[in-house]
């Protein structure tokens, strides 16, 4: 052996002859695996983001950018008890894990790691609290609410979100109830972006309205929401209107409305044809040889346009 192998000691003694005579190994020090699992401060597999999370997914970066170093602390009473009984301990520590869920775990209100594979994890039984987040797609279905259009007309809107956890740990610590909490602020901001646009656009046909440029306004709800649900690690990956009407105390007068502009169409539609077949039976009647005065073709068109446009069926009336 040369003085590089591993076995020899720096200070081994030399024989009489001048030979070294080196020392046996030392042996390496073996490990309580037991006492390692009840002493491990974080989880085993450690929470790490998803490769379709960072890439496909929108907003990642704004839930998971922001987020420091995942730090994991220990407690020294649960690993203590768990050392003391072990084998009681390593009985009730373990724990199943459910698919596309993950549990974060807290010792003595310690923050102790995010367990995210599935299966059966042991984990220190003492002290221990664990709350369970789904990393599934959840929706929210927001009820009607009652909100003032750009023109102050009082609609009733409703929506439906669709949204997934990518961060657990923020989910369960950072607020307190992560559904609830994304329920209010979409609520807020369902308030905050409907007011900017008028139900209808009436002179201005590039003008935004809830009415048919609802694509855009459901990106800009989308966008809002993100920015204030970061905080609890969800992704908002849809924000869709889902009913738009108006409120019950203008209802009546605004079908009364859209019931005038609809026959105020129909009877303009109604005149346009009306003058088109009084025109072309003039001239039909002219091209096959009949002449006609000006106070002739003037009652004969007026009898057409009194037929076509009326709202009953014309009577014929026979002269003697």
């Amino acid at each position: 052996h040369d003085s590089a192998s591993p076995f020899v000691d720096s200070s081994e003694t030399q024989s009489h002859s001048g030979a070294r005579s080196p020392r046996p190994p030392q042996p390496r020090p073996r490990t309580n695996l037991v006492h390692a699992i009840m002493a491990t401060p974080g989880p085993i597999n450690s929470k790490q983001p998803r490769a379709e999370e960072q890439g496909l997914l929108p907003y990642s970066d704004v839930a998971l950018g922001v987020e420091e170093k995942e730090k994991t602390g220990s407690s020294s009473l649960s690993n203590f008890l768990g050392a003391v009984c072990c084998p009681c301990a390593m009985l009730c520590s373990w724990v199943p894990i459910e698919t596309r869920t993950e549990a974060v775990v807290l010792h003595y209100g310690t923050y102790t790691g995010t367990y995210t594979v599935p299966g059966c994890t042991c984990i220190n039984c003492f002290g221990r609290e664990m709350r369970i987040i789904s990393t599934a797609a959840q929706s929210i279905d927001l009820a009607k609410t009652k909100i003032i259009d750009k023109n102050g007309n009082p609609l009733l809107v409703s929506a439906i979100i669709v949204y997934h956890i990518v961060n657990t740990k923020r989910a369960a610590l950072d607020v307190q109830n992560a559904q609830h909490f994304i329920g209010l602020q979409a609520t807020a901001v369902l308030k905050q972006i409907v007011s900017q646009y008028p139900y209808e656009s009436k002179g201005d046909a590039q003008e935004t309205c809830l009415k048919t440029e609802a694509l855009e306004i459901a990106h800009q709800l989308r966008s809002t929401l993100q920015e204030k649900i970061a905080q609890a690690g969800a992704i908002c990956q849809s924000f869709q209107l889902n009913e738009i009407s108006f409120a019950p105390e203008i209802a009546a007068n605004m079908l009364k409305r859209q019931a005038a502009e609809a026959l105020v169409q129909a009877r303009e539609l109604i005149v346009q044809g009306a003058v088109g077949i009084s025109l072309k039976a003039v001239q039909e009647l002219e091209k096959g040889g009949l002449k006609f005065s000006p106070e002739e073709t003037a009652r004969l068109v007026s009898n057409l346009l009194v037929v076509t446009c009326g709202e009953h069926d014309a009577q014929p009336v026979v002269g003697v």
